[in-house]
């Protein structure tokens, strides 16, 4: 039973009713393109639900479809649907707030305790896979406190992209596209961008990433001696410190933002064995890696390791270490490594890139070979603590929570990186604030994904707070 005082957090039995359709509406993004595989579920359905929800608030609605418009080929074939929508009050400065409506996959080893894909309210939270991010604390937040607006002194654009999960290329990457080739119908056109699909603290810049995956043929104790030398990578990555706090210290290795470098997945098989893809996730923490005294194979089950929290567990691939030299495997056979390298937010991959590619060949033995294409590779983002930008959003967490704030910085990755290079109709750098009710304990991307009305409030209060007080940048 639901309690009237969470739905009334949520906006009104509306807007319960809003969240529980979108939520219970699977809209599972997975893509495993090594093996041709490409999953999007009910994305058409799920944007028509958010489509008619605008246009009950009054809001112009239209549909942007990269397919359609032959800016995007994806393998599949299948729509990418985006919903735009504004509400344009004739103002001088247009504000856009972007969220996504996509989820990431529930595996079969995440226990959940409740129905992933049934929102469903207990112990004083919403649980079901997409609660938080980003039907709760994007699409749902976005258009509750829009409801609640009169007179906003700025022209809005919501979107409501799909896609984001996997890297926004029919979402997010194809708009850019879009701009770039019809600049003067640009759908980003605006003064400053707010991103609800973050933790609830006042960040100035998110990690970058470069993401790679060895090869590897040769016998097992030079693949585990090769291991272990990758592994040790991390205290180089560690000394990286950005001018940014962590937002989690002590769990984080610093009071500062710092570099990582985590193993996030593991395959051998001896040539007797059938060697399986070994997963295509470098951004999953492996919970358990499985190996039997003679089979000469070794397996892992992934664990819910947001993109950004490697920091945040001891990687079982270490801890395993001392079981795997156990296994006395002598026999050659086939290994597969993947890793996940953070950056601070101020650092350039390409050049963390290099530097860690002059640690690989002191380290490699004959049979492994690196694949880490610049694709694969992102920026951070980053705003000094003391922009207009930022300091609007510290303001604005200080007005809804009465308490102080810091400028910190986010360990994961976040979209405002897309906004690098993008331009506000006079020629300014377009700035992007993130922030959101994704905090501790509401499980984004592992099991029991929650959120609890209060943060789904406090959020709520902060886009409506922003869109009051944004003008005066």
């Amino acid at each position: 039973m639901v309690s009237a005082a969470a739905i009334g957090k949520l906006g009104g039995e509306e807007f319960y009713r809003f969240y529980k359709r979108i939520v219970e509406t699977d809209t599972t993004n997975m893509e495993d393109i090594s093996r041709g595989i490409v999953l999007k579920k009910n994305y058409i359905k799920c944007s028509k639900i958010i489509a008619a929800q605008c246009r009950s608030l009054g809001m112009e609605t239209t549909i942007f479809e990269p397919v359609r418009e032959k800016i995007f080929k994806p393998i599949d074939k299948k729509p990418r649907p985006n919903v735009i929508a504004d509400i344009d009050n004739g103002k001088k400065k247009t504000v856009l707030i972007l969220s996504h409506y996509d989820v990431v996959p529930v595996p079969k080893t995440q226990k959940w305790n409740t129905n992933p894909f049934k929102l469903v309210f207990k112990n004083g939270k919403f649980f079901a896979r997409g609660s938080s991010d980003d039907k709760g604390s994007g699409v749902l937040c976005t258009l509750a406190a829009l409801s609640e607006m009169e007179n906003i002194p700025v022209n809005v654009r919501a979107i409501f992209a799909c896609d984001e999960e996997t890297q926004g290329s029919g979402g997010l990457e194809s708009i850019k596209i879009h701009d770039r080739l019809n600049p003067k119908d640009k759908i980003l056109a605006g003064d400053l961008a707010l991103l609800p699909d973050g933790d609830p603290h006042v960040s100035g810049g998110s990690s970058g990433v470069v993401f790679g995956d060895i090869e590897f043929n040769g016998n097992f104790p030079v693949f585990l001696k090769f291991l272990k030398n990758l592994i040790a990578y991390k205290q180089v990555r560690e000394k990286m410190n950005s001018v940014l706090s962590a937002p989690d210290w002590p769990s984080s290795p610093s009071r500062k933002i710092t570099g990582r470098f985590t193993v996030t997945k593991l395959f051998w098989a001896s040539k007797k064995a059938k060697l399986s893809s070994g997963g295509n996730s470098n951004n999953t923490i492996p919970d358990m890696v499985l190996g039997k005294i003679g089979s000469g194979k070794i397996e892992i089950l992934g664990k819910g390791g947001h993109a950004g929290l490697p920091h945040c567990f001891k990687n079982p691939i270490e801890l395993s270490i001392p079981v795997m030299e156990e296994l006395k495997i002598a026999e050659s056979g086939t290994g597969r490594i993947g890793f996940d390298m953070r950056l601070i937010p101020e650092e350039d991959p390409n050049k963390a890139f290099r530097k860690f590619l002059g640690f690989y060949r002191s380290i490699k033995p004959s049979g492994a070979k690196l694949t880490a294409p610049p694709e694969r590779r992102k920026h951070g983002y980053f705003l000094k603590p003391k922009d207009p930008a930022v300091v609007l959003l510290k303001k604005s967490f200080e007005s809804v929570t009465g308490k102080k704030h810091k400028v910190l910085g986010d360990y994961g990755g976040s979209d405002a990186t897309s906004f690098i290079g993008l331009k506000t109709p006079d020629g300014k750098p377009l700035k992007a604030l993130l922030f959101g009710s994704e905090g501790k304990g509401t499980n984004i991307h592992g099991a029991n994904e929650n959120a609890p009305p209060s943060a789904l409030r406090k959020n709520m209060e902060i886009i409506k707070w922003l869109l009051r007080n944004s003008q005066f940048l």
